[in-house]
């Protein structure tokens, strides 16, 4: 018997409070070089098929939210300096 799972109404920006909660479970879970990395291959990703590769634009949105909450997450000078340590020819 399969479980069907419950439709999210999913709304960007988020509220502070999901925000916060999503940011503390990925610091947990993340170190600084998974997020940059995470953000990289999300980022490139779209570079490299292009925006539509995702054929829904509110998942395209969530997808470049989410990339650029990590980038935030790490902040610009550390992202930047693994950034450049992870793709030396950028």
């Amino acid at each position: 018997m399969s479980k069907q799972k419950a439709k999210l109404n999913v709304t960007l920006p988020p509220s502070d409070e999901d925000k916060d909660a999503l940011t503390d479970a990925i610091s947990r879970i993340l170190d600084p070089e998974g997020m940059v990395a995470i953000n990289l291959f999300l980022e490139y990703g779209f570079v490299m098929a292009g925006q539509s590769c995702i054929n829904n634009e509110n998942v395209a949105k969530q997808v470049i939210w989410f990339a650029e909450l990590l980038a935030e997450m790490v902040g610009e000078d550390e992202f930047k300096r693994i950034s450049e340590k992870m793709l030396p020819l950028r």
